[in-house]
């Protein structure tokens, strides 16, 4: 082809006329079209306003896709290398990749799983410390027939998200979810490897950052409590583990008054665990505020009220603050958020609606993993984040988050405290819980007395109830991402 004259038209042209020599079976002549494009790509993202940068590494995207699926037959590493490179094209600050490193970076009893979604195929990738990099790689037509129905999946579960009684049918979906991506032959594969793993990193890549992976995962792990994290890349050198108990921690809550009481009786029962180390700025919250608290060096920064994601403009969304202020993502990230161990953003989720282009296939044009909460925070200091990954409103949460605080006070790091604690949320029986809300109750009495009452008469209705409190109705979409502290 001629020099582009419009690169971006060019870079368009270029991408159909890949797919026109892949559907040949031209597989040589695709390949060095997809890394003369990509090499175009890389020229026009050194020079586009970061924003600009995550629409286009997501609009082209298949340039470095395709070249994954066909290393990931021939050099797993490379393949690895490749899309690992691609991910990070579009981070404020470049961050160069070693696989050499990142291997070095895990325990020998972790394993890292690297998700690749491409129009032609899904390849997961296991990084250990002791072994080489290896792949769930399958011939063309299995893993064409694989990224087709997880196509079709995608396209179901989006349909269902748009009835009021959604959640009913998740266990089912995503059951079904757990088949197509081959969750048994995953856990095989790590358990021929290493036997027992006591971490599980996770890396989702398109679609797979809107759902519950690492709750799925933990339904196979059985009660081994494996610790389970997101990380937004590979080896995440600006997250690196730091030195530290939380039982000392210092904790700010920031944003509007929290709703329903069950809502309230959880931010008064965690700030209660933290007192005298507690700063509640509550109706007060500015961004001049919050940003002081910060600068002064909070351990932890939980954030009360609604937020919105923005998918196709992701550092436009925002936290909602009091008298009708926000604090948008960008703002946020600009920051300095060095000194802060934990954010917490229970009701901020990562996208209550993926972007549109995602609805049909979950291989999406604005990437997640190039603008959201979590990896936002990270990049700007912050060393681990807990969000959601879709509005949640319900006693099981208030009940996780809660036992999560406690646990990080007992001196667990916030990964293993949020495995334990859905752990103890699964397996609790309703006279557990009839003791729990009255011994918090107990505590609360003198600090609220209408949430104590609340609490009391919680713990009531509990002891009537059945024998197990049992699972919550869904998986609890709350994961964390970043590294662990311990």
């Amino acid at each position: 082809m001629p020099p582009p004259i419009c690169p971006q038209r060019y870079l368009e042209v270029l991408q159909d006329l890949i797919l026109v020599r892949l559907e040949l079976g031209e597989e040589d002549a695709a390949k060095l079209l997809a890394a003369q494009g990509a090499v175009k790509l890389e020229q026009l993202l050194a020079t586009a306003p970061l924003e600009e940068k995550h629409h286009l590494a997501g609009k082209f995207a298949g340039l470095y896709q395709l070249q994954v699926d066909a290393l990931a037959h021939t050099s797993i590493p490379e393949a690895l290398a490749l899309a690992e490179c691609h991910r990070r094209l579009t981070l404020p600050q470049a961050i160069p990749f070693s696989l050499q490193t990142a291997q070095q970076q895990l325990n020998a009893s972790d394993t890292l799983v690297y998700w690749h979604l491409s129009p032609f195929a899904i390849t997961t990738f296991l990084l250990f410390r002791d072994y080489p990099p290896s792949a769930l790689a399958d011939d063309k037509r299995a893993a064409l027939q694989q990224r087709q129905a997880f196509q079709q999946w995608w396209q179901a579960w989006q349909d269902a998200r748009q009835q009021p009684a959604w959640h009913q049918q998740m266990g089912d979906r995503l059951y079904q979810l757990t088949q197509i991506l081959d969750f048994d032959r995953l856990q095989q594969a790590i358990a021929t490897q290493i036997g027992e793993v006591n971490r599980l990193l996770l890396v989702p890549h398109g679609g797979l950052h809107w759902l519950p992976l690492d709750t799925l995962l933990a339904e196979g792990l059985s009660d081994r409590q494996a610790s389970i994290l997101y990380l937004p890349h590979v080896s995440t050198s600006d997250a690196i583990a730091k030195p530290g108990s939380f039982a000392d921690a210092s904790l700010t809550i920031a944003g509007t008054d929290p709703e329903p009481l069950h809502t309230q009786i959880e931010t008064t029962a965690i700030a209660a665990l933290f007192q005298p180390n507690i700063q509640s700025l509550g109706a007060d919250t500015t961004k001049t505020k919050l940003k002081t608290a910060i600068a002064q060096g909070t351990d932890i920064l939980q954030f009360t009220g609604r937020a919105r994601y923005l998918p196709d403009h992701p550092y436009r969304s925002a936290i909602a603050l009091p008298a009708g202020q926000s604090l948008t993502l960008g703002e946020l990230a600009t920051w300095n958020l060095s000194r802060v161990r934990l954010i917490c953003l229970p009701t901020c989720e990562l996208a209550s609606v993926p972007p549109a282009e995602a609805t049909a296939s979950g291989v999406v044009t604005t990437d997640p993993t190039l603008g959201n909460w979590a990896t936002a925070l990270l990049a700007a200091g912050a060393t681990c984040v807990l969000h959601s990954l879709w509005c949640v409103d319900d006693l099981s949460t208030s009940l996780l988050l809660v036992r999560f605080y406690e646990l990080l006070k007992a001196g667990h790091a916030p990964h293993p405290a949020l495995s334990q604690a859905r752990h103890w949320l699964r397996h609790l029986t309703y006279a557990q819980l009839a003791i729990w809300q009255g011994d918090r109750a107990k505590q609360l009495a003198a600090i609220d007395p209408e949430c104590s009452e609340a609490l009391m008469d919680a713990a009531m209705v509990a002891e009537i109830g059945q024998t197990n409190w049992g699972r919550p109705p869904a998986p609890t979409p709350i994961p964390t991402t970043g590294r662990d502290l311990s």
